[in-house]
């Protein structure tokens, strides 16, 4: 998909993270970008595009640190990549997606606008 496209302003973000999908928990180590919208990995899942999803990114090293939860669907996979996008997730993680995108988004003001625009995932 082009940037054009694109409702939500991507970032990097280096916290881990689980994908469930299938019956399979894959950990990750660091996100390839991410936005209020959905997230590249770099893992390859044994998965169709349109398969649903539930996405946990920590926001700490212990169990007790938040987490964001968020349910999406595989939208593009490739031999080093998965594509996410978010379709459903509940207030607190969503308060917490938007402060980590206000926080590390390269233009915190055009991420404002865009939170603005577009109050949910879409």
């Amino acid at each position: 998909m082009g940037s054009e496209n694109r409702k939500f302003t991507r970032f990097y973000y280096r916290m881990k993270s689980e994908l469930s999908v299938n019956g399979c928990t894959h950990m990750i180590e660091e996100l390839i970008n991410l936005s209020i919208g959905g997230c590249l990995l770099p893992t390859s899942v044994n998965a169709n595009t349109g398969d649903k999803c539930l996405l946990k990114i920590m926001l700490g090293d212990n169990d007790e640190a938040p987490v964001v939860l968020v349910e999406g669907k595989i939208v593009r996979i490739d031999d080093v990549t998965s594509a996410i996008v978010f379709t459903k997730i509940d207030p607190e993680s969503l308060d917490h997606l938007h402060s980590i995108a206000l926080y590390n988004a390269s233009d915190p003001k055009k991420v404002e606008q865009e939170i603005k625009k577009h109050p949910g995932l879409f």
